[in-house]
């Protein structure tokens, strides 16, 4: 286990500047921490390295010096403060506790990057992963809401290489089958998956990190790059890839891939997220025979869903309520599954062209609506579509 007195010898590191607290330097490190929140001291791991600067309380020196001294109370090895945007300078207050305290308060450059930092910290005391969580903890910080400043997260994101502000980002969602019966080892699996897309994207000059985070039956990664076309035109290479993965680490397994839209800034990032997920739900429903499901082409459904979703019954009973043969019912919904197309129609069905026009002329006696005529036909239509989603809600 690494030191204080050893991280800041690495030579990356050698511009860090110690300002107080110089006999706690032997303090054991096991994890790098970034916080910006005034509580700090409740998020903390123990022995860590923590980095920060103080923008939670910049402008409140005695709360700046109760940080101290609740870290020194604490299990934080040291406090390194980035100096130059919010603090311009260690406040001689802070250094006096930090030096009764023994606790190890150290100087960044304003110019030195954070994930730099993290990487090499993390390096020397055989963390490497450690970097990856922390990314995965903003991202998901992002999507469940677990902030409550944004300017604070957008800072936060900065320091960890992420510029939300300027980046444009989609989320790529695997999610198994909800039916399918699945196990830890299944889960392991979608990640490794997971892992080995994220590494094929990151080797591509224009995009950065690509980190993932993990779900119930699903595993979600986040793809960051400089211009929105960059994302357009790898998507297909991404989707192909994945297809591989999955192919090779979990060959069998009936799982599914949503596209969110491809947005930026913090709420773009959720929605990108929120909208892979809406995309494989809604083409479980409206496109079965689909495995992958873009948001742009699926946006429509997802209306649809939700709307449509309210008000299904009243709608199969006001449309289809004496259509009882199920014979009948099952070629209507493949007639607009094969774009109002009859010969498709009975090629898909097994039956004669002729005998899907007889079961469509019966359901035109008994609806008194006609599928040749677009106003009936956009009413039978939104009936076959309510009765995907009933079907959908009763497999549950």
């Amino acid at each position: 286990m690494a030191t204080v007195r050893e991280i800041l010898a690495i030579p990356k590191l050698s511009n860090f500047k110690v300002v107080a607290g110089a006999k706690g330097l032997d303090k054991n490190v096991r994890h790098v921490t970034v916080m910006e929140v005034p509580n700090i001291v409740k998020w903390m791991r123990g022995d860590d390295f923590l980095i920060t600067s103080l923008y939670s309380v910049k402008d409140d020196v005695k709360k700046q010096c109760e940080i101290i001294k609740d870290l020194s109370s604490s299990s934080c090895s040291c406090v390194a403060i980035k100096v130059g945007e919010y603090i311009k300078k260690i406040p001689k207050e802070i250094k006096y506790i930090a030096n009764k305290c023994e606790m190890p308060l150290i100087e960044i450059p304003y110019e030195l990057s954070y994930i730099d930092i993290i990487m090499n910290v993390m390096h020397l005391i055989f963390e490497e992963g450690d970097a990856d969580s922390i990314i995965q903890k903003y991202i998901k910080d992002i999507i469940f809401d677990i902030y409550e400043d944004e300017k604070l997260m957008v800072q936060r994101g900065n320091l960890l290489g992420i510029d939300v502000n300027r980046d444009y980002f989609v989320a790529f969602t695997l999610k198994f089958d909800e039916n399918e019966e699945i196990n830890n080892n299944h889960m392991n699996c979608l990640k490794r998956v997971a892992k080995e897309i994220s590494k094929y994207v990151t080797n591509n000059k224009n995009f950065e990190l690509s980190p993932y985070i993990d779900a119930d039956r699903s595993v979600s990664i986040i793809f960051q790059s400089s211009l929105k076309s960059n994302i357009e035109k790898m998507l297909p290479y991404i989707e192909k890839e994945a297809l591989l993965q999955v192919e090779h680490y979990l060959k069998g397994k009936n799982l599914f891939i949503g596209v969110g839209s491809i947005e930026t800034n913090i709420e773009g990032i959720k929605n990108s997220y929120f909208n892979s997920i809406k995309a494989i739900k809604s083409g479980n429903i409206f496109k079965e025979k689909n495995k992958v499901f873009y948001y742009k082409d699926m946006e429509i459904y997802c209306i649809l869903k939700e709307v449509i979703g309210e008000c299904t019954e009243p709608l199969m009973n006001l449309v289809l309520k004496n259509v009882k043969d199920k014979d009948l019912l099952d070629t209507l919904i493949k007639y607009y599954e094969c774009n109002a197309n009859l010969d498709e129609t009975a090629m898909e069905l097994f039956i004669h062209k002729n005998t899907v026009k007889y079961r469509l002329q019966k359901i035109k006696e008994i609806t008194g609506l006609d599928v040749k005529v677009h106003e009936d036909s956009f009413k039978l239509y939104l009936a076959v579509l309510a009765n995907k989603i009933l079907l959908n809600s009763t497999k549950k």
